[in-house]
Formats: structure tokens, sequence, C-alpha cells
């Protein structure tokens, strides 16, 4: 399991984006994806992650995607989005655990 791990002021590029898999207390501030032809961060049965100055490159596809019946307590910045519908939650994810601030 990764757990409390933070990627603060970066720039990656990414075909597929960033997957975090039963991760805990991940932390992504001030990170930007570029090059992604899919979501630029899917999250996976994680819980505690907080997510604010993201950015990526705008492809069709919603730019994050919240996954698992075990995904608890996400964060996001509501500043980093046009609206909700750019955060996909699906495959048993619970739209309670995603919060927008």
């Amino acid at each position: 399991k990764l757990k409390n791990v933070s990627l603060e002021n970066s720039v990656l590029e990414a075909e597929k984006g960033i997957t975090a898999i039963d991760a805990s207390g991940l932390v992504l501030k001030n990170v930007k994806v570029l090059g992604t032809k899919d979501a630029a961060l899917t999250i996976y049965n994680s819980e505690g992650v907080n997510v604010s100055g993201f950015s990526f490159d705008e492809n069709g596809i919603a730019p994050v995607r919240v996954l698992g019946s075990k995904t608890a307590n996400l964060t996001f910045d509501k500043n980093d989005f046009k609206s909700t519908s750019d955060i996909s939650i699906g495959n048993g994810a619970s739209e309670s655990a995603v919060k927008l601030k």
C-alpha cells in the first residue's frame, strides 16, 4: 500500500496519466499532467487523498476518474475543475467519497 506520499510543484508527461491504487494519505499539490490520452488522474480503492492546484490537458475525457468500493475521503480543490462532471465516479466508488472544497 502506498502511504503518506506527497508530490508537489511537478509537471508530468504521461499518455495514461497518474494512477493511484490502494493509496492512503496521498497529496498532489501544484501538479500538472500533460499529454494524456486518458484520464489525467485515476484513483482506485484509495483514502485520504488531497488534490489541489491540479492542472491537465483537455482531451474530451473527464480528467479525474474515481473507482473502487474502498475509496473514501478524497478532497479536490473546486477551482481546478470547470464542473463536477470533470470527476468521473464509478466501479463501486461512492459519490460521498469525493469532496470539492
